[in-house]
């Protein structure tokens, strides 16, 4: 089984214009998407790349999306082969009541992405988010490290991660991109082997003998398959990972059984 903890889709009202302004920043870089953005796309494209259930992350990129941003997660979130995070925009008045309502609404965790939504991850003005988080017993997954969109300042690098890891024991954080997107060098010197799960999405970016050093050193147990599709290929890291010196039973926590058990996923 593959479970695919990092990806994204958009509602089909909105799923043109959101790609349009992604790629105005993204394809400089030569990222193309590997759908058409919407939900059904995706789990097509899924399905081809031998994925057998997704993770959708979304991001309130402003307080007033707030309502149609986790409806649309809960729309899709059929705890069957697609579970949906929700996501509040970290400077909106609402912001810890709708993280109740997202506990409420039964999806599991949230989404952040600094450099999208211009907030600094470790002031400690947003630290009532992350207590509010923790508290209610959600996911935390962040964006981490260098983004097209804020292509030369990172709002969320591994020291400042590292500073919100010590400041909220307990806190279920997730890093996306092996702990920092293009910052994996200060990964190795400051996150690595502190039990924080890292996602795999764009690990064909990074040099391939870093990319096993981080998992070796951070432990399977640590690590969660994820592609960043439709930014991401996700045959790509699973041919990747399959290259890897790996025993068979750290590829099945990798691929699968460690998103079952942050997320009380069962087999079906």
């Amino acid at each position: 089984m593959v479970i695919d903890f990092h990806t994204h889709c958009y509602p089909d009202f909105l799923v043109e214009r959101a790609i349009s302004k992604l790629l105005d920043s993204f394809s400089y870089y030569g990222i193309a998407p590997e759908t058409d953005g919407t939900y059904r796309g995706l789990k097509e494209r899924e399905k081809e790349f031998g994925v057998d259930k997704t993770v959708v992350l979304h991001i309130a990129t402003a307080p007033k999306q707030h309502q149609n941003v986790n409806h649309f997660a809960k729309e899709i979130d059929n705890g069957i082969d697609t579970l949906s995070f929700g996501s509040v925009h970290p400077d909106g008045e609402d912001a810890l009541n709708w993280l109740c309502r997202i506990k409420e609404s039964g999806l599991q965790g949230v989404k952040f992405h600094p450099d999208f939504q211009k907030f600094e991850v470790d002031d400690k003005k947003y630290f009532p988010i992350y207590e509010r988080i923790r508290d209610l017993g959600l996911c935390c997954i962040f964006h981490a490290g260098w983004d097209p969109v804020s292509a030369h300042y990172s709002r969320a690098t591994p020291d400042k991660l590292k500073r919100v890891y010590d400041q909220f024991p307990g806190l279920k954080l997730i890093l996306a991109h092996m702990g920092g997107m293009k910052h994996w060098d200060e990964v190795e010197d400051i996150l690595v082997g502190k039990g924080i799960p890292f996602d795999t999405s764009q690990l064909p970016e990074m040099p391939k003998e870093q990319a096993l050093r981080i998992i070796q050193k951070n432990g399977a147990e640590n690590m969660l398959f994820a592609s960043d599709c439709p930014w991401g290929n996700a045959k790509q890291v699973i041919d990747l990972i399959d290259s890897f010196p790996l025993s068979s039973k750290e590829k099945d926590l990798v691929y699968y059984q460690n998103a079952q058990r942050l997320l009380k996923w069962k087999e079906n």
